[in-house]
Order: C-alpha cells, then structure tokens, then sequence
C-alpha cells in the first residue's frame, strides 16, 4: 500500500519538489484542498516497506538544506520588506524565494500552501518549515531581535555569506 503524508511531511514534500527544479510544477488538475498524491512530488517508490523512513529523511532534509524559505508574490512591498530583513543577515545558506505567483502552478500551489501553513495571505516566511506569522510579529520579532535568534536556531548561519577581506600578510 502506498504511504500517506500528514500534513507536515506534505508541505515538506511539496517545498522540496519545489526547490529541485525550478520546472517542477504541480499538475493544474489537483484538488489543493485534498491531500496530493505522493507520488507527484516524491522522487521515490511510496509503497515500499522504507517509504516511511524515506518521507521521514526528506523533511529533515528539506529543513536542514532550505532553513529559511520565503514564500512570496514578486512585486509584494510586504515581501520586500521580509527579503530586507532577510538580506540584512547575510545568511548561509542563503534564504530561499519562492515567487508563488510567477508559478506556471500558481492556480493549485496557493490554496495548497494555505491549506498546509493555515495561512490565509502571502507573503509566508518559514523558519524550519513552520510559519513565522504575520508581517507585525515579523516586525516585532526583527525590532527585537528574536528574529535573528530564531533563524540562528533552525541552523542557517547569521554572517555566513559576508565576504572575508583578505588583507596583507606581514
């Protein structure tokens, strides 16, 4: 039998299908509001005995390789104001953005993503898979500078991308 995803291992799933190839798109004819089939974002066979572990490997995977995801309209100012933020903490690995609305998918892969995040609006910053909230925690959470601790915790390096100066050697 195949395997079922939570709701969790799905998003996981979905994120990760996403972020392989810019290509990869969802197939227009889903039901967003229906658990997907796991065989149209899973790179593997979903009705073997290991399938569980699998789908258990690649949420922590997905998590660990994209620890800070930003789902996100292209020309949103609250979007903008997040990538700024975002920006302003020269993070490794680098956040990822996922422009939902340039998305051949875009019809299906919204109200997947409400579904799965219960948000009802994008832009959606995710730290760790989960949704941070709202442009004012976000905000509030920046202003206070909890954000930069929570992103530090989901094991993206704050820093990590500034450019070493290479100076002289006396």
């Amino acid at each position: 039998p195949k395997i079922t995803l939570t709701p969790e291992e799905e998003f996981a799933a979905v994120v990760a299908f996403m972020a392989a190839l810019p290509s990869n798109a969802l197939p227009n004819s889903i039901d967003p509001a229906a658990t997907i089939d796991p065989d149209l974002v899973l790179d593997f066979d979903t009705r073997t005995p290991k399938a569980a572990d699998e789908v258990r490997d690649l949420v922590g995977d997905t998590w660990t390789r994209l620890p800070v995801v930003l789902l996100s309209k292209r020309y949103s100012p609250v979007a903008r104001e997040i990538k700024s933020f975002l920006t302003g903490y020269n993070l490794k690995p680098a956040p990822f953005v996922f422009e939902i609305d340039e998305r051949a998918d875009e019809t299906v892969l919204t109200p997947l993503i409400y579904r799965l995040t219960g948000a009802a609006d994008l832009p959606i910053l995710l730290l760790g898979g989960h949704p941070v909230g709202s442009i004012e925690t976000i905000r509030e959470l920046q202003t206070s500078g909890q954000l930069r601790t929570m992103i530090s915790a989901t094991g993206a390096v704050v820093d990590g991308n500034k450019k070493k100066k290479k100076g002289r050697r006396a």
